[in-house]
């Protein structure tokens, strides 16, 4: 009695085995690369391991202690070695609290 289900999923999975998916999401995720850098240009930024060579790091809008936590340790690490990290006024006070 056991082995009957399994025999028949298998029979079933056997028969009705969908396509490949792996071309078509490629495809899809060629798609959307290309229509975000139609939308917004090319992304121009700085790898993130290269912060704590920064001498003064500005966060604008930005909370990383809500939206980008692994960027905290490398805010700290930019204050030891002497830079400054800024900050504007929309909630993110909390995260130059938690850098000291």
């Amino acid at each position: 009695m056991g082995r009957r289900p399994k025999l028949l999923a298998r029979r079933f999975l056997e028969r009705h085995r969908p396509a490949p998916l792996r071309p078509v999401v490629r495809f899809a995720a060629a798609l959307r690369a290309q229509a975000r850098q139609m939308d917004f240009g090319a992304r121009l930024g700085h790898d993130p391991s290269d912060l704590p060579n920064s001498r003064l790091v500005l966060l604008w809008g930005r909370n990383p202690m809500a939206t980008n936590l692994h960027m905290v340790p490398l805010l700290k690490q930019v204050r030891a070695s002497g830079g400054k990290v800024v900050s504007d006024r929309s909630g993110t006070q909390r995260v130059l609290y938690h850098l000291r």
